[in-house]
């Protein structure tokens, strides 16, 4: 009588791919049910494929993966040490919280530095005061443009000057507005260029005409971010 003998082989799973983030051992990849996506997102364990929770919109998704990373917890180890460290599990369920609440609250859960930042004094020409520079080149160039145009009859007169004090703008506090390309500014709408003003009031007030939406004392959203925000469906989050 012969005996056959069947010798099992552990197959590691593939390691998962998708967006990184600022966690090491984690990326957010598209929720699929059936194959088929779902419009939702997942924070996905890289080494073991397994999903961290709740399927969520990708912005929210984003924001979960950051509160992630920012706990003590080591979230590149296999699957099975994490599901004995009570610490992850704490960490997750805490941070899946926060999300849902700020979901709920139609704001982000994670914020970016003080929207209103501050710039260094302007330049600008004499004869061109309402125009102003954020560097010498730039006030430069436009000097020798203005030397090499007819209009500017008594450009020999004119001198670079500097305001003594400096201007203020404001940039929007959602973490992940605009990905890759840097966050959104207050800009004049007539020349695209970005809104600096001398009074941090007056900014504001210009702030409040865009469109642009308070959070808190230091903190705004751009329109683009609180149309996104105010999504109906993250209530049910």
């Amino acid at each position: 009588m012969s005996t056959a003998t069947a010798t099992a082989t552990a197959v590691r799973p593939e390691p998962m791919l998708g967006e990184s983030t600022t966690a090491p051992g984690l990326v957010i990849a598209p929720d699929a049910v059936y194959g088929h996506y779902t419009g939702l997102w997942r924070v996905v364990h890289v080494v073991s494929g397994l999903h961290i929770y709740a399927p969520l919109p990708l912005t929210y998704a984003r924001e979960y993966a950051v509160l992630l990373a920012r706990s003590d917890v080591d979230w590149a180890r296999d699957a099975a040490q994490l599901a004995q460290d009570g610490r992850a599990s704490g960490a997750a369920r805490t941070a899946l919280r926060q999300v849902r609440e700020a979901a709920r609250a139609h704001r982000p859960a994670v914020l970016d530095a003080p929207s209103v930042y501050p710039v260094p004094p302007l330049y600008y020409l004499t004869g061109d005061p309402d125009r102003r520079y954020r560097t010498w080149s730039e006030v430069v160039q436009a000097a020798e443009q203005y030397h090499r145009t007819s209009y500017w009859p008594q450009v020999a007169d004119e001198q670079v000057a500097r305001e003594d004090r400096p201007s203020w703008g404001m940039r929007c506090a959602a973490l992940f507005c605009n990905p890759g390309g840097g966050s959104a500014v207050l800009r004049d709408w007539a020349a695209s260029l970005p809104c600096l003003y001398r009074s941090r009031k007056a900014l504001l007030v210009e702030a409040r005409l865009a469109d642009w939406t308070r959070l808190d004392e230091q903190h705004w959203l751009c329109p683009d971010c609180a149309d996104s925000y105010r999504d109906p469906r993250h209530a049910d989050l």
